[in-house]
């Protein structure tokens, strides 16, 4: 909803999204991805110290990608269930 709603992002393929835009963000250097689907030739800078960065993440390859890429997991979108 908020990724193909507010952004107008596909919501399809989101697992190979996520893990090439993470691979670009975390490398601490320009990020040159030229990926399926996403492009990214950009240089962001952060003139701090490294930020935990959780992912949002319900299904077992993206639990798998947060354990492994990020600071770990957020369950605020989650139900009871």
């Amino acid at each position: 909803m908020v990724s193909e709603g507010f952004y107008g992002q596909s919501y399809a393929r989101s697992f190979t999204r996520t893990a090439e835009f993470l691979a670009a963000l975390l490398r601490g250097e320009p990020a040159d991805v030229t990926g399926d689907p996403v492009e990214i030739h950009r240089w962001l800078t952060i003139d701090d110290a490294p930020v935990p960065l959780p992912l949002a993440a319900l299904a077992p390859r993206m639990l798998d990608l947060a354990g492994r890429v990020a600071e770990g997991n957020t369950v605020g979108s989650c139900g009871l269930r």
